[in-house]
């Protein structure tokens, strides 16, 4: 029922990924997972000229690998527009492709939430 924004802090990443994870940004409301691909024009923090345009962001992990057990959280912030009614609510989506290391090899798979979203009260 409403848009948010993207404030420019961007994806803060937990102390223990930093220098270990790559964030990208896109205009893109669906672009692919491909962070090669030119089409979704993924770009760095640094390279965000306006920040109200972000629709998409991507965490690489490149070759990082979890343990069981490991958690980490990240977070955004978000500007809600100004007059608002309440009552009103605002949903993201949020999607996870990740591999599985099995005794047969690799296990590429993904998951997401049924909801994300936030209601002005």
């Amino acid at each position: 029922e409403f848009s948010t924004t993207m404030t420019s802090d961007g994806i803060v990443v937990p102390e223990g990924l930093q220098n270990k994870v790559t964030v990208y940004y896109s205009e893109n409301a669906n672009p692919s997972k491909d962070i090669t691909d030119v089409s979704n024009v993924w770009v760095l923090k640094d390279d965000v000229t306006d920040w109200s345009k972000i629709k998409s962001w991507a965490v690489d992990f490149g070759d990082t690998v979890l343990s069981k057990g490991d958690e980490y959280t990240f977070y955004y912030n978000v500007e809600v527009p100004f007059g608002v009614e309440l009552n009103r609510e605002s949903f993201s989506h949020h999607g996870i492709y990740f591999s599985l290391d099995t005794p047969e090899g690799k296990y590429r798979t993904q998951t997401e939430p049924n909801k994300v979203g936030l209601e002005l009260n």
